[in-house]
């Protein structure tokens, strides 16, 4: 009982000045924390990595950028607009060749080029290589802030179950208000966290609109309308007659079970007939 008390009360007298020395929590702080429940010592300190590993994202997110300001040679510190600018510049002298370009996201971004006069040399594939690769890194990085956005909201979720669980430990716990004021303090954390991935990844989805927008010459449309000619203009291969499978003249005997239609003459009784012997046998 004294070993479980030590927790306990090393956990309320350092919440006490806290409480005295300012109104930020532990975990707030990022310090550890030892209630001796291990329920809550495993929530915070979840808190506090999640908090810590999305706080050292860079909210620049140059790596998006970088194929587009290498591929350029431009500054890194290069605005998308410029960067944007640039792309249309580059792209447009394809319209001239007879050349539609697309930039398709989903599932994976890829450039959609429909050929027409514009030969192997005169191809720009510096720029089409640097628009794909920056498009998926967005795509990449997106997914990636999107998967710890989850995770803090669950961890927000359960901020309430912990709350009701205080109720049910009483005198167990020595001081349930500075152990309310902790999980406050990781809701304040969650929003912290929560409103940084949300800005990036608007950053992110602001960086796939520009390049779809800066690259598009019409591309997919082009290549679905060919694909759709294709498809009009195609006939299924006719399957080869079998020898044993048919009777004579090429009719096909009807399938069991299926009658004849309205129209058709109904034929005398035939004799019964003898078990085949061939491939077919019921």
């Amino acid at each position: 009982m004294i070993r479980n008390a030590l927790p306990s009360l090393a956990f309320a007298g350092a919440l006490f000045v806290v409480g005295c020395a300012s109104t930020e929590s532990l975990v707030e702080k990022g310090e550890r924390i030892h209630t001796g429940k291990g329920r809550f010592d495993g929530y915070f300190g979840e808190v506090i990595e999640l908090r810590e590993k999305v706080k050292a994202l860079d909210s620049d997110l140059f790596p998006l950028r970088q194929p587009l300001t290498e591929a350029y040679d431009k500054n890194v510190d290069t605005s998308l607009q410029v960067l944007m600018e640039e792309t249309k510049n580059r792209v447009e002298k394809y319209k001239s060749f007879g050349v539609s370009v697309s930039l398709r996201i989903s599932p994976n971004p890829i450039v959609v080029l429909v050929q027409g006069d514009l030969s192997q040399d005169e191809a720009d594939e510096a720029t089409l290589k640097a628009v794909q690769e920056s498009a998926v890194r967005s795509l990449a990085t997106y997914r990636e802030y999107e998967q710890l956005l989850t995770l803090a909201r669950r961890y927000d979720e359960q901020r309430n179950q912990l709350m009701e669980q205080l109720d049910k430990f009483g005198a167990d716990f020595p001081d349930k208000s500075k152990a309310e004021a902790e999980i406050l303090g990781a809701g304040r954390v969650l929003s912290e966290v929560q409103n940084k991935l949300l800005k990036d990844m608007r950053t992110c989805s602001l960086m796939l609109v520009a390049l779809s927008e800066a690259i598009d010459t019409g591309g997919a449309v082009a290549r679905d309308a060919q694909c759709d000619e294709a498809m009009a203009h195609w006939k299924p291969l006719k399957r080869p007659a079998r020898m044993g499978g048919k009777r004579a003249g090429g009719y096909a005997p009807r399938p069991v079970g299926v009658s004849a239609p309205p129209s058709a003459p109904t034929a005398a009784p035939a004799a019964p007939k003898q078990k085949p012997s061939g491939d077919f046998d019921m």
